[in-house]
């Protein structure tokens, strides 16, 4: 999908050409990071908006004590 949308925005010349690119996909990354950042969350059970049954589920099919990943030796 990148580089057809590239090809529009350079060859479209509505946003500048080449370096319109760079700009576009900048500001997606940017965004997307945004949306990431408050709409994701660690663990079911910290996450506010999902129901008691939904978390029971997926606890129940990974686990609850799920391995968490550890960066120490």
């Amino acid at each position: 999908m990148t580089m057809i949308i590239s090809g529009y925005l350079i060859h479209g010349d509505v946003m500048g050409g080449w370096p319109s690119v760079f700009y576009f996909f900048g500001v997606v990354s940017v965004v997307w990071f945004v949306l990431w950042t408050f709409l994701m969350y660690d663990k079911p059970s910290d996450h506010p908006r999902i129901s008691r049954e939904e978390r029971n589920y997926i606890e129940k099919s990974i686990g609850a004590g799920a391995r968490s990943v550890s960066f120490r030796n």
